[in-house]
């Protein structure tokens, strides 16, 4: 019985505190340019300068 109400109390405070942090979250914060040339529109981009690809296509020997 004190096993049952322990879990269910750090579930009650897992629960309230996941609430609580969702709502501070701004998915679409306000200050951020993205007028640039060759800066990308839909994916993760930096706030400065260029960040490698690492997805680009890789050669060995060639």
């Amino acid at each position: 019985m004190k096993m049952n109400l322990l879990t269910c109390f750090l579930l009650a405070v897992i629960l309230l505190s996941a609430s609580t942090v969702r709502g501070q979250y701004d998915p679409h914060p306000k200050g951020i340019d993205y007028s640039e040339n060759f800066r990308g529109q839909f994916h993760f981009s930096p706030k400065s300068e260029w960040m490698n690809d690492i997805n680009a296509l890789m050669y060995l020997d060639g």
